[in-house]
């Protein structure tokens, strides 16, 4: 082999090498580091585009649920409201049941009527002071819940909060001066019941369902979560038998370049 002195070709050589192995571990380490196969998009540019977009979604997932359990929290603000109030009627109905006797004195039908009235008032203070975060929750409003991720219908929830206002309209008529008048209270105060239980069933119902959607959520999320870590994860066994050989490499690398080197000055052994 001809040994020159204006080039070193071996040395060259060995330094071109020891910059790749230089490189490779540079990007072991960056993966060893943080735990991740993809530190840049250059190390996997469609890999980080998916686990990009299947994080961003699993995210969407855990605030859809925080969204679901407000409005639970929101239900059973209206639920409790309900609860207050049929218990306010079932009283009411038990006045108008009393005053439909006729063994009853004017005077005794009296008291029973100032009852109702104080009754009647107070279903209407609930109704005008139940809320949840400023909004009423017991004059039958409705309210769109994102359960979802995405933003067509079908991720989102509506809630009909329990109708309190419409019980109290349906009181209000209620008139308990003669046994007649009572027992047209009794069917008035029925069908106040009625819709009252019915508010409260379709209540329940709501709440059930939005325990399905936080359920799916979360199973969503995991899986989700999965599939991100599958391809952004880094497979620290490997890595790390990875890193210890560039390690070996490097050292041998810086060996052999600092041999390389001393060739040409072997040259002027030979003047």
């Amino acid at each position: 082999m001809a040994i020159g002195l204006r080039h070193n070709a071996i040395s060259a050589g060995a330094a071109n090498q020891l910059g790749r192995t230089q490189y490779d571990l540079k990007a072991t380490l960056s993966r060893v580091s943080a735990g991740t196969r993809i530190n840049s998009a250059a190390d996997d540019a469609a890999g980080s585009a998916v686990s990009t977009n299947l994080s961003t979604v699993a995210r969407g997932t855990l605030m859809a649920n925080r969204n679901a359990r407000d409005a639970q929290s929101m239900i059973q603000t209206s639920e409790a409201a309900l609860t207050e109030v049929i218990s306010l009627v079932d009283r009411a109905r038990e006045l108008a049941v009393q005053s439909a006797s006729e063994t009853l004195e004017d005077d005794e039908r009296g008291y029973i009527g100032e009852e109702m009235d104080q009754i009647i008032a107070e279903v209407k203070r609930i109704y005008l002071t139940s809320e949840f975060n400023d909004q009423s929750v017991a004059g039958g409003e409705t309210y769109e819940v994102q359960v979802g991720t995405d933003e067509s219908t079908d991720n989102r929830i509506s809630l009909k909060m329990g109708d309190v206002k419409t019980a109290h309209t349906g009181l209000s008529p209620v008139d308990l001066t003669g046994s007649a008048l009572s027992r047209i209270g009794i069917i008035r105060i029925d069908i106040v019941l009625d819709q009252l239980n019915t508010d409260r069933s379709r209540m329940g119902a709501l709440h059930n369902r939005l325990d399905r959607a936080i359920s799916n959520n979360q199973s969503k999320n995991e899986s989700l979560m999965s599939a991100a870590s599958r391809i952004s994860d880094a497979d620290m066994a490997f890595e790390t038998s990875r890193m210890t050989a560039n390690q070996v490499k490097m050292q041998a690398g810086v060996a052999v370049l600092s041999q390389a080197k001393q060739l040409s000055s072997s040259v002027l052994q030979l003047i």
